[in-house]
């Protein structure tokens, strides 16, 4: 059927074939550029005024526009026929990605000593239970995610729900009883070499707490927050 005999109102199914290996890591290659380049939306990398940044261009002919879309609808990191997570097991729909980038970023990263504690948030407009809604944000809904960082690059992260808190419940086995928030936090920062190097972490106020401090002062890590 010609696309002139179709009539109006009836969805048009675009044509799928199957994602090759090297589609797929244009596709990343692009997020990944996308997120660089501060791009406001997807469609806004293909456009012409985007063509100036390093690679842009290259890069974009690569894989088309819709071809991208088709991707990003489709793919899941868990095979979708998989039923039955448990409430805190929500997140694990990104395993094993989630488990091999943290050990990617933590086997390539050579973090300097000052790093930062703080939310990340992603953009999402679908019906989850997890998401938080914040109207005044400049992001209203939206995933929320605790994250290690130092000079723009992720050293460790977990997600939490609105629901079930923290995804991964650390518990602080020491002498301080700590909240499951800054347990995490500690648990997170632990993973740095610090027995080998001095760090200084610096967090806002909703994580600045003394007891947290004092476990951190304790493993010779410095830490700074807003009061």
């Amino acid at each position: 059927m010609r696309e002139s005999d179709v009539p109006k109102g009836i969805f048009q199914v675009r044509n799928w074939k199957p994602v090759k290996l090297s589609e797929l890591k244009r596709f990343v290659a692009q997020l990944i550029f996308m997120g660089v380049h501060g791009c406001r939306s997807v469609v806004e990398f293909w456009r012409k005024e985007c063509w100036g940044w390093g690679g842009g261009k290259k890069a974009k002919e690569k894989l088309s526009l819709r071809r991208f879309q088709q991707i990003k609808r489709y793919l899941h990191i868990e095979p979708v026929q998989i039923e039955g997570r448990t409430e805190p097991e929500w997140w694990k729909k990104v395993e094993p990605l989630h488990s091999l980038l943290q050990q990617r970023f933590q086997s390539a990263l050579k973090p300097g000593p000052d790093l930062s504690v703080d939310e990340m948030m992603v953009r999402f407009g679908g019906l989850s239970k997890h998401i938080y809604c914040m109207p005044n944000k400049p992001i209203s809904e939206r995933y929320c995610i605790l994250a290690v960082s130092w000079e723009g690059y992720t050293w460790n992260w977990l997600y939490t729900s609105r629901v079930s808190g923290i995804a991964v419940h650390k518990v602080y086995d020491g002498l301080v009883l700590l909240t499951p928030t800054s347990a995490a936090i500690c648990e997170m920062i632990k993973t740095l070499p610090y027995t080998s190097n001095q760090f200084n972490v610096y967090m806002d106020n909703y994580f600045t707490n003394v007891l947290l401090f004092q476990v951190l002062r304790s493993q010779g890590i410095g830490a700074c927050g807003t009061a």
